[in-house]
């Protein structure tokens, strides 16, 4: 074969080539949701560094959950971690703590730099490496085949054409740079990948002193020293990194020595540090397979899963105390996933097998110290086959990640994920809301007016909702959503009555309780893009916290937006159509009126004409079944602000029990 014709098949085959030792391959990529909101904005300098923990980590042992630590025992009591070993959160926590090898990753929770979130995963689980392993890269629901990454659609969206015409005066770098690995999905484009793959740390560094290594005396080596001073001759990239590389003589000189996952996190601080404008870098670690020996006989704080979770402790300690001594630490987001989690109970052979959801952390100066979620729930007696359930779907955690670190608007960042995704996108508050303070907000304070009834106070004599919770001063002065796990959006929440006077009034406008008003993308209603608490008063208008003024929903454009309501213990209700919003004038949405379609054939209920939401949601799950009757039950006889009082009269009477077997099989929207 001539040499011409060998490189232009390497090139066009997307063929991995060799330079100066260093396998490299350059890949043209699809655009990631999360490249692509990264290059929208390059004044915007953030980093997300994404640590892969291959083989599927047991976050039981990784996370333990003291508050059920006698059930956790009695499941895997040949590996379980003894409770006085386990690394409280706060030194002391009796909720929940680190595996003792984990003590690095625990002064890092301490120091305010790292973030829990619990039992992250998706709907029917997929339990196969390659599988579950495409699933998280891709985005996709389990049963959809997604060929793009989430990483390579964001980079194909924000630098169209790659590789033409590139590296360019705008981006001279690598769009997204992999180490230890060949490129993977998560940077792959719709037809091509655009991450630049760094297979040896070892060779990195001969890179660097430019010593290419031998090549073996064959034709093929002949034509393989040809593509070497080829590749080092043409491959701007390359100059690019030796450049970012040789202008950080001096890094933080606590990196653990022999520490595979340590020898990436260094690479990636120098070339930080070194200027490129790379977006995105990925790192991983093997071995969290552990079906058998994954604790050592008689010690179940030492063995292979300790060694793997000391390695990862340890290597992202350095690394972040690698960013502060380089002065970046404000610009670099890290987070860990692993494909699955391993089963609740533990095997015969001092192992778990492949199972389902699994602990995330999130890492750095901007992450959210904080342990998100509940610990997972443990029963006395567990199945073999047991799997912890997700709290939190990945998907969210990635458009958190959009929307708080690369600060795209939601509906920006929602685009990013593959159509018909089987799950609402949440943003999660896992980032510092002042990390986009100022960046990419939207135009305009849109306004909005609502009217809702609520079946149970409504009366259809007076056509007017009851206040029986007012008159019982029993409406707190705070929105009861947040304790409740509602998610709020954009960085609204908490709202608290502004002036307590409104409490008193009386008539048409007295408060009958608050309200969850949901602005969702026009172009995906399940995505959720703006969030407020606001007051229901008597005639069925949704005000804000004076009691008074329109909702105004902060920094977003004007445009189209569906609108749902939600409530604490009735069904939710979403607009058929998107609404247009504007800054100059409230838009009026009229739930109570079949002049306004909404989404489902029996969204609401109808009495004499006037349309009302359906009680009985007293779990608040947003559907009626005998899980809802049962709490009622509980409840009986309670007086106060309950969410089994689904009539709304201050107590918990039959009433709400018969309104709650009536209305069974219901469901929200």
């Amino acid at each position: 074969m001539k040499r011409r014709n060998f490189l232009k098949i390497a090139s066009a085959s997307s063929f991995a080539t060799l330079l100066g030792g260093l396998p490299i391959g350059v890949f043209q990529t699809n655009a990631s949701p999360l490249m692509r909101a990264m290059s929208q904005d390059l004044t915007n300098d953030h980093v997300l560094v994404i640590v892969q923990l291959n083989g599927g980590n047991d976050g039981l042992n990784t996370i333990i959950p003291l508050e059920f630590y006698d059930n956790y025992f009695n499941a895997r009591s040949n590996i379980a971690i003894p409770e006085a070993d386990v690394l409280g959160l706060d030194g002391l926590s009796t909720t929940a703590g680190f595996h003792p090898a984990m003590d690095k990753m625990q002064q890092m929770y301490l120091e305010e730099k790292l973030g829990i979130i619990q039992s992250v995963g998706y709907p029917s689980p997929n339990l196969s490496h390659f599988r579950a392993t495409d699933i998280w890269m891709s985005a996709s629901n389990s049963d959809q085949v997604i060929t793009s990454g989430w990483g390579g659609r964001f980079l194909d969206d924000a630098f169209p054409g790659f590789p033409d015409d590139y590296p360019n005066m705008d981006m001279p770098d690598p769009l997204a740079i992999q180490i230890g690995s060949i490129a993977s999905l998560t940077c792959m484009g719709p037809v091509q990948n655009m991450a630049m793959s760094i297979t040896d740390p070892t060779n990195f560094y001969d890179l660097l002193n430019g010593d290419t290594g031998p090549a073996p005396a064959s034709n093929a080596g002949k034509e393989l020293t040809f593509l070497r001073t080829s590749t080092q001759q043409t491959n701007q990239y390359a100059a690019q990194i030796t450049a970012a590389a040789d202008a950080v003589p001096t890094q933080y000189s606590g990196y653990p020595v022999g520490n595979r996952l340590a020898d990436q996190l260094k690479i990636v601080a120098r070339l930080i540090k070194g200027g490129l404008k790379t977006r995105i870098y990925m790192v991983s670690l093997g071995g969290f397979d552990t079906h058998a020996l994954q604790t050592e006989a008689g010690s179940s704080t030492t063995g292979t899963h300790a060694d793997l979770l000391g390695t990862v402790s340890e290597a992202i300690f350095a690394f972040q105390e690698d960013l502060s001594f380089l002065e970046i630490d404000n610009k670099v987001l890290g987070m860990t996933y692993s494909e699955f989690g391993r089963r609740i109970r533990s095997n015969a052979s001092t192992g778990t097998d492949h199972g389902a959801a699994a602990p995330m952390f999130i890492f750095g100066t901007s992450a959210v110290k904080q342990m998100l979620g509940n610990n997972p729930t443990i029963a006395t007696n567990v199945p073999s086959n047991a799997n912890i359930p997700h709290q939190y779907d990945f998907r969210s955690v990635y458009y958190s990640i959009l929307e708080q670190w690369f600060c795209l608007d939601p509906l920006t960042a929602a685009s990013l994920f593959p159509p018909n995704i089987n799950i609402t996108l949440e943003s999660l508050p896992i980032i510092d809301p002042q990390s986009c303070s100022g960046d990419n907000p939207g135009c305009c304070n849109l306004l909005l007016n609502a009217k809702v009834m609520l079946e149970g106070p409504y009366n259809s004599g007076t056509l007017m909702m009851d206040d029986d919770l007012r008159t019982g001063n029993y409406i707190p002065t705070e929105e009861p959503f947040a304790s409740l796990g509602f998610t709020s959006v954009n960085n609204v929440g908490e709202e608290t009555i502004s002036d307590l006077s409104i409490l008193n009034t009386n008539g048409n406008t007295a408060v009958v309780d608050w309200l969850f008003v949901e602005l969702r993308s026009n172009a995906d209603p399940n995505v959720v893009v703006a969030t407020r608490s606001g007051l229901l008063l008597r005639d069925g208008s949704v005000v804000d916290v004076d009691g008074i003024s329109s909702l105004t929903f902060n920094d977003l454009n004007e445009d189209t937006y569906y609108v749902a309501i939600r409530h604490r213990n009735h069904l939710s209700v979403r607009t058929a159509n998107a609404v247009s919003l504007s800054a100059s004038s409230a838009t009026l949405v009229d739930f109570t009126s079949a002049a306004t379609p909404v989404n489902g054939t029996a969204a609401r209920k109808d009495i004499n004409g006037t349309l009302v939401l359906w009680a009985g949601d007293a779990n608040t799950n947003n559907q009626v079944d005998a899980a809802d009757r049962s709490e009622t039950w509980n409840n009986r006889n309670q007086t106060g602000y309950l969410d089994a009082d689904v009539d709304m009269s201050g107590s918990v009477t039959a009433s709400d029990r018969s309104i709650t077997w009536n209305n069974r099989n219901k469901v929200g929207q």
